[in-house]
């Protein structure tokens, strides 16, 4: 009886750790894949950052754009969509 606890132990261990491994390449090694592919592509931007990612950056940007008075003209982007526009403006529009 005791062997078979030890098998079913086994078992439950060896499923844990895949799974455990498919989540680790979910979430670590397909990003970064995609990222070096994306660099060698030419697109430059962020490195990928585990769980967070920008989303700090992104809510310091937004309220540092909100907190500005909206000027007159026709260019709203930086209040509407300032981390797209502030990428935009750092990185620049990669075309082919």
């Amino acid at each position: 009886m005791e062997i078979l606890y030890c098998i079913l132990a086994l078992c439950c261990g060896v499923f844990v750790l895949e799974r455990a491994w498919k989540v680790l390449i979910w979430v670590w090694f397909e990003p970064r894949k995609v990222e070096k592919w994306l660099r060698q592509q030419g697109f430059n931007g962020n490195s990928y950052r585990f769980l967070i990612g920008d989303y700090k950056e992104i809510g310091a940007i937004r309220k540092e754009a909100q907190s500005k008075p909206i000027s007159f003209s026709h260019d709203i982007a930086p209040r509407v969509i300032p981390f797209i526009h502030q990428s935009f403006e750092k990185y620049g529009i990669v075309t082919k």
